[in-house]
């Protein structure tokens, strides 16, 4: 590598080796005297002091060997000697951050380098990029793992709109990261993966759910139709209108499916007559009147609080004081009452009493109220009163689509309604609390009816100061019908966040991944709500189901359960014969739901005996409760291999328990004969029908 071109390294001018120069020109020679020592040079350049020989050039351009020193000749210096015990090196691979703000050169020693050692000062090695990049990386996606739970706990609340779009967000981050062993991701459908933006609108007839935006029958063309109006698809007879054709539909070969009237055990498709020729001024004698007065306060008024205790005085007044000239609002709630209280003993006494005419009562009340009532009247809080009080009668008659008020709507409450405390508990002082706050009382009662209590994060931290309100001010007080009040009340809003959620109309464009989220979260808060009971109205024991309101809780619980859950249990219906389903937390959810009916039967004695039914449970629902957990199992000997299968001796033991219930309450009830005659004819179609008592 040694020549004339060659660039010297060090700026002593060029030497070049003594056997090139030998092998070239052997003239060329240099040498001075001194010890005999060897220096290696770059570009493998070595000179032998003891043979070299000084160089030198005449002005003729000879060369001329010679032993005598020149002065002017440049000599290699020797590198600066290192001493043994600092390890010389070049460039380290991780430098401590003290090194590197000041860009001094770091030696790579740990836990402390040579520099920050010599100088006093804390050494410290911060990760490296690869590390840094990691920590980074790991960081946000913990960071985005809590966005999506935080959008999946909010979902539920948002309106349609923002529910898909929410949707569209989450289905593309679970495509995102498909290799993920994240526990909580749900599976990706088809339909979520198809989601192009806010305002993707699916296929409505293959809607998970069943729900549909459109009707399949003109209600106008059928007079039974006509009066029986629009049923939800969150109601029963919905149910068993699916039922009925998934069932008949085999048989027939038909794609017309029956029509939803054959499956109406209520009497909505009926007409309602008003009594004519009665006197508008008439009431009962005295006891009798008393007598219903006393049952309604007994019966209805703890689940139905629209009234207060001053009506109790203000009836003893009416009927001792002859000069007393009430209103007509005033006369037609005191006939509701009595009109109520007349249908609940028509259902318990065996003889029927000329004076427990509901239907006289009731077409007395309507009259009375009409008469006095326009429609474009503002509405008071006895026109409230009325009109609350007339639903009630006709739900529990069966005429429920005609018990909407006209005037009960979120925008009519000027006035809070009265509190569900009984007069003598004003005094207690654990109840004074809730009422001494005239300003916290409008929130509390404005929250139970706006539905506005409902904790959308899930957190204990984040509930409304409704909420916090109850929760300190329930915490000391005795269990009594106040308290199971407001524990119904918040069941109940749980109830009809389902029904929003799962069952209106626009939830038929929304795919079954949204949704399982929404079922998943209501039944947490359903559970959520059973386990904050207190213990004297916790039903799971035994020992607590002689009392009233622990049974009308538990029938309700079930009935909420059933009503968040069977979104589940119909999907699987609806694809056991087609796929392989593998999703197995709705297949899970769905056996909840039939345990959830299985539940509310084993509430019910072995032997059926209808006054302690109505005595204990929500009468006026009661039926309705029953045959929701009936098409339940009807449902499930539908679906026949499902992951519940090993559950199908106790479903047919339950059936034969529901019929034989069923079979008590139809001999003083209308509605329970025409709904026993119909669970006999769907079960007519099963084959296992054999092992179950269907004529009983």
């Amino acid at each position: 590598m040694s020549g004339s071109n060659t660039p010297p390294i060090f700026p002593y001018g060029y030497y070049p080796s003594s056997h090139t120069t030998q092998e070239h020109d052997p003239v060329l020679a240099w040498s001075f005297s001194g010890p005999q020592t060897s220096l290696q040079l770059p570009y493998e350049t070595h000179v032998d002091r003891e043979t070299s020989t000084r160089l030198s050039e005449n002005p003729a351009g000879s060369s001329i060997i010679t032993n005598e020193p020149n002065p002017t000749t440049k000599v290699p210096i020797p590198r600066t000697a290192v001493p043994s015990s600092v390890v010389v090196s070049g460039r380290v691979s991780r430098a401590c951050e003290p090194c590197r703000e000041q860009k001094a050169k770091c030696s790579g020693h740990q836990p402390v380098c040579q520099r920050c050692h010599e100088s006093g000062i804390r050494c410290s090695y911060g990760d490296r990029k690869r590390e840094k990049l990691a920590r980074q990386l790991n960081d946000l996606t913990n960071q985005v793992q809590h966005y999506e739970a935080s959008l999946r706990d909010i979902f539920p609340m948002l309106d349609p709109q923002l529910a898909r779009r929410v949707e569209h967000i989450l289905n593309n981050q679970g495509s995102q990261n498909k290799e993920s062993s994240c526990s909580h991701q749900l599976p990706s459908t088809p339909a979520a993966s198809n989601i192009a933006n806010a305002s993707y609108i699916p296929n409505t007839t293959s809607s998970p759910l069943g729900t549909k935006d459109y009707i399949d029958e003109d209600f106008n063309s059928d007079g039974k139709l006509k009066s029986m109006g629009f049923i939800g698809e969150h109601s029963v007879i919905a149910w068993l209108h699916r039922l009925k054709g998934g069932l008949e539909q085999p048989a027939t070969e038909s794609p017309e499916q029956p029509s939803v009237v054959s499956v109406n055990y209520l009497s909505n498709d009926s007409e309602f007559h008003i009594m004519d020729n009665i006197g508008l001024s008439e009431a009962p004698p005295q006891p009798i009147a008393k007598r219903l007065v006393e049952i309604y306060f007994q019966m209805v008024h703890p689940c139905f609080p629209v009234m207060s205790k001053l009506f109790v005085r203000q009836f003893n007044n009416f009927y001792s004081d002859s000069s007393s000239r009430p209103g007509k609002k005033w006369l037609a709630i005191m006939n509701l009452v009595l009109a109520i209280a007349a249908r609940y003993s028509s259902l318990v006494q065996d003889r029927p009493d000329e004076h427990l005419n509901h239907e006289l009562y009731f077409s007395r009340a309507w009259k009375l109220n009409a008469s006095d009532t326009a429609l474009i009247d503002p509405p008071d809080l006895q026109q409230v009163q009325v009109e609350s009080l007339a639903a009630f009668y006709l739900l529990s008659v069966g005429h429920i689509n005609r018990g909407r008020p006209l005037h009960m709507s979120d925008d009519f409450r000027t006035t809070p309604l009265p509190l569900p405390f009984r007069e003598e508990q004003l005094w207690d002082k654990s109840v004074g609390p809730l009422i001494s706050d005239h300003y916290k009382r409008n929130i509390f009662m404005s929250s139970l009816f706006s539905g506005s209590r409902l904790d959308q994060s899930g957190s204990p931290s984040t509930k409304s100061e409704p909420d916090q309100l109850l929760a300190g001010g329930c915490e000391t007080v005795t269990p009594n019908i106040s308290l199971y009040f407001l524990h119904l009340v918040d069941l109940a809003l749980i109830a009809r966040q389902a029904v929003r959620a799962l069952y209106a109309p626009e939830v038929a464009r929304n795919s079954w991944t949204g949704t399982e989220m929404t079922i998943s979260f209501l039944n947490l808060k359903a559970d959520a709500w059973v386990s904050g009971l207190p213990a004297a109205f916790q039903f799971k024991q035994e020992s607590r189901l002689s009392d009233r309101q622990t049974i009308s809780l538990a029938f309700w619980f079930y009935t909420t359960k059933i009503l968040i859950l069977q979104p589940c249990l119909f999907r699987y219906s609806q694809q056991a014969s087609e796929v392989e389903i593998t999703e197995s937390s709705c297949n899970t959810m769905a056996a909840l739901c039939v345990d959830s009916a299985c539940e509310m039967f084993n509430l019910l004695p072995d032997q059926p005996d209808s006054a302690w039914l109505l005595r204990f449970s929500p009468w006026a629902s009661v039926l309705h409760c029953l045959m929701q957990s009936m098409t339940v199992l009807l449902m499930y000997l539908f679906i026949g291999e499902s992951p519940t299968a090993d559950k199908s001796a106790m479903v047919v033991a339950t059936i034969n328990k529901a019929l034989r219930w069923l079979h008590d309450m139809s001999r003083k009830d209308t509605l329970s004969r025409q709904a026993l005659l119909l669970c006999k004819e769907l079960l007519s179609h099963f084959d296992s029908a054999t092992d179950m008592d269907v004529d009983a």
